[in-house]
């Protein structure tokens, strides 16, 4: 069985969620939350709408993609596999909208 260069990467961003961070950080969804709470709270007169946990898990793939636009590096292409697996997580977990596709 040949391991891609997607299944390889897929499988790291899964051990980033489920492994060390989340020994360290606690759930990821937790941690967006209290992220998104403080975002909110810093930004309160410059946003018309509050951020989500899910939006957090966005904006930290922003960030990954603005990093590459100036040294692409493979960690971060695992990093955003994982912070968009992670804003699905949040999106389902705290009803957050959208449609399914299943």
């Amino acid at each position: 069985m040949n391991i891609t260069i997607q299944d390889k990467t897929l499988a790291e961003a899964n051990d980033l969620i489920a492994g060390d961070r989340h020994n360290d950080y606690g759930p990821a969804t937790e941690n967006f939350k209290r992220t998104a709470e403080l975002l909110n709270a810093f930004l309160s007169n410059k946003l018309s709408a509050k951020l989500t946990e899910s939006d957090v898990a966005q904006i930290m793939i922003l960030v990954k993609v603005a990093r590459n636009a100036c040294a692409p590096k493979r960690d971060s292409f695992v990093d955003i596999a994982a912070y968009a697996a992670l804003a699905e997580q949040c999106r389902v977990h705290f009803g957050q909208g959208g449609k399914d596709s299943e």
